[in-house]
């Protein structure tokens, strides 16, 4: 660790080895040399931070995880794939529904105002969009 000049402690810089030493000795998380690409592709806390809990078995008095069994960096890949796949399919829902719900206050804006208020600049603004609005002659 390393103080800086707001007397925070920061993590020293762990070149790819050393971080694949440290997540061996403290974590008990073994990569293969097949796998070593994706602590330069990713980076280290994008891969481990999100997953380690996952296999810590608690916590000591200093707050620190626990790792009583070693496991294979595969198995944390595995659980990242699922997880970006389970985003992928979340983003893809929130934005069908960010869309749907758009066209319908879009389409309830543009019947209050265009239909029932004769809004002349809601109606220029909707011709422009492509769409034909019709300005109600009568008067109620």
């Amino acid at each position: 660790m390393v103080k800086s000049t707001l007397n925070v402690e920061h993590k020293s810089y762990k070149n790819i080895d050393e971080q694949i030493t440290y997540l061996y000795e403290s974590k008990k998380i073994i990569v293969a040399e097949e796998d070593k690409h994706w602590l330069i592709d990713v980076n280290y806390i994008t891969l481990i931070n999100p997953y380690k809990e996952i296999f810590a078995t608690g916590k000591d008095k200093d707050g620190k995880h626990i790792y009583s069994e070693y496991v294979n960096f595969k198995e944390l890949l595995k659980i990242m794939k699922i997880e970006l796949e389970f985003t992928d399919t979340l983003y893809k829902s929130i934005r069908d529904f960010e869309r749907k719900f758009k066209n319908v206050v879009f389409s309830v804006l543009c019947k209050h105002y265009v239909e029932e208020r004769n809004d002349l600049f809601c109606i220029d603004t909707f011709n422009k969009l492509g769409y034909k609005a019709k300005i109600n002659t009568h008067t109620t």
